[in-house]
């Protein structure tokens, strides 16, 4: 049996869930999804910072320097870029994905699964 503190949990989850879905429903406009996308300004301190790592090998290349010190740089924009697309698709699958489920509409849960196979494809 869930103890109290489960029973709240589950029941906060499903409160904010339910809400989501009827606000998804008021705002729903297209196969791509609602009106209101999540927030991703949380992750434009980090593209900060790989914008500066890549003007750096940018530098580095300029002033000749070794190879494998460029790569190094190179690897590490290059994983930053990777965990920022692991942020983004995962906001994506709790907002914008299960949104679509909550509606239980088969179309646009169809979609979002297409796009997400194409999106997986493209690596």
């Amino acid at each position: 049996m869930p103890s109290k503190i489960e029973r709240q949990n589950s029941s906060k989850f499903k409160t904010s869930a339910l809400k989501r879905n009827s606000e998804f429903k008021k705002n729903f406009s297209s196969a791509k999804g609602t009106s209101m996308h999540p927030d991703h300004s949380m992750v434009l301190g980090r593209l900060n910072k790989i914008r500066g790592q890549i003007d750096g090998v940018e530098k580095m290349i300029s002033e000749k320097r070794y190879c494998v010190d460029i790569l190094t740089q190179l690897k590490a924009s290059s994983s930053a870029l990777r965990s920022i697309e692991g942020i983004i698709l995962k906001k994506h699958l709790n907002h914008c994905v299960q949104d679509v489920f909550l509606l239980k509409d088969t179309d646009q849960i169809e979609t979002k699964i297409d796009e997400i196979v194409k999106l997986s494809l493209k690596s």
